[in-house]
C-alpha cells in the first residue's frame, strides 16, 4: 500500500510540474503575419512578426480602420466591416517563422463568429501554418457594425505529458491486477 501512495504522490508531482509545461501555444510567443491577395502566392500587407499578449496586436490592418487582428493564447478573432473581394484568397496568413510555437493540430470556428457563409472550408493549416480566406464575406455595414470570425486553436500534447498518460494507464493497469488476484 505504501508502494502506491508513494507512486500516487510522484505522479501528482510530475503533473504539477510537466501540466503545465504545455499550457501555453501563442501568448508571448512571436508569429509572423501577411494578408494575402488575389491569391496565397500575393501579399497584400506584410509579412510582419507580431508578439502575441493582451492587446489587439494587428490594430488596423489596411490603414482605413476596417479590420484588426486580435491573437490570444488559442484565439484568434478579426472583427470587420466591409465586404471582402471575390477572389482566389483574401485572407490572413499566419506562421511560424520563428520556430517557436508548438505545432498546430486542429483549427475549430468559435462560437462567436457571427458572419454568414463561413464554416470551416475556409480554413487551412498544417503544423506552423494558418490561411483563413475571407474572399466574399460581407462583414459589419458600419465602423460601429462589426462582423467577427473567430478561431480556436489546439497544439500537439508535449512528449512529457504523453509519459505522464502511460503512468497513470500503468498504475490503473496494476490496481486492476491488484483486485484481481485478491
Amino acid at each position: 500500500m505504501k508502494k502506491l501512495v508513494v507512486l500516487i504522490g510522484a505522479t501528482l508531482l510530475v503533473f504539477g510540474v510537466v501540466g503545465q509545461a504545455g499550457a501555453i501555444l501563442l501568448e508571448g510567443n512571436d508569429i509572423e503575419f501577411e494578408w494575402l491577395y488575389p491569391n496565397t502566392s500575393n501579399s497584400l500587407v506584410g509579412p510582419t512578426v507580431y508578439t502575441v499578449g493582451a492587446a489587439v496586436e494587428i490594430p488596423d490592418v489596411f490603414g482605413s480602420g476596417t479590420t484588426s487582428i486580435n491573437l490570444s493564447d488559442t484565439n484568434i478573432a478579426i472583427p470587420w466591416w466591409g465586404t471582402f473581394s471575390s477572389t482566389t484568397f483574401n485572407g490572413p496568413h499566419f506562421f511560424d517563422a520563428l520556430a517557436q510555437i508548438d505545432p498546430f493540430t486542429s483549427v475549430s470556428i468559435n462560437p462567436e463568429t457571427n458572419v454568414s457563409g463561413f464554416d470551416i472550408s475556409r480554413i487551412s493549416f498544417d503544423e506552423d501554418n494558418i490561411w483563413i480566406n475571407l474572399q466574399g464575406l460581407m462583414g459589419g455595414t458600419s465602423d460601429v457594425d462589426y462582423k467577427s470570425v473567430s478561431l480556436n486553436l489546439h497544439s500537439v500534447p508535449e512528449p512529457t505529458t504523453l509519459l505522464l498518460l502511460g503512468i497513470g494507464l500503468i498504475g490503473l493497469a496494476g490496481l486492476r491486477r491488484r483486485k484481481f488476484f485478491k
